[in-house]
């Protein structure tokens, strides 16, 4: 598969797509506007390609969601059901990976759409299998290796210091 294309990269968020698989890394919490982000990107892909896979990769941060933060995921939940799947990589452990897992589910339950596809998982390579199965159908389709092969290009991406990051736009 080819390498991703970087598609925002700044010291919070990574978000990388292949075709019509959309991966978004998190180095900490979503602040507003990050979702509004990648809600953009994940609606550009779904016009090209239809059906889209999307990998969300929580990696690391303090779990501080705002009110914000959660009416734009439950309206990116909502605006993307019936033309995506979502698997939720949960790589952050404890209490931080708890609260993490619970400001999903509660984002999922408030922006259930449809046939909103949403599963958490602990690792990538379950997670690649089952976003393979989501996705199946013809082309553009994509195997379980080539899902996992974005999943680890992703993860080994690493976030842009803050010094180096270039000026947020809305």
């Amino acid at each position: 598969m080819a390498p991703g294309s970087v598609r925002h990269r700044d010291e919070v968020l990574v978000i990388v797509t292949w075709r019509n698989l959309l991966g978004f890394a998190w180095h900490d919490a979503p602040r507003p506007g990050d979702l509004a982000r990648v809600h953009r990107i994940a609606e550009e892909l779904h016009r090209r390609h239809g059906r889209c896979g999307l990998i969300d990769l929580v990696l690391a941060g303090s779990p501080a969601f705002g009110e914000q933060v959660r009416l734009e995921g439950a309206r990116f939940v909502d605006a993307a059901a019936g033309w995506s799947a979502t698997a939720h990589v949960i790589e952050l452990g404890g209490l931080a990976g708890s609260v993490v897992r619970t400001f999903l589910s509660t984002i999922v339950l408030l922006g259930r759409g449809k046939t909103a596809e949403h599963r958490v998982f602990a690792g990538g390579q379950e997670a690649a299998r089952w976003l393979a199965q989501s996705l199946g159908g013809p082309e553009p389709a994509r195997t379980a290796q080539e899902i996992e092969a974005a999943y680890r290009e992703l993860r080994e991406l690493p976030p842009v210091s803050a010094s180096l990051a270039p000026p947020r736009s809305p």
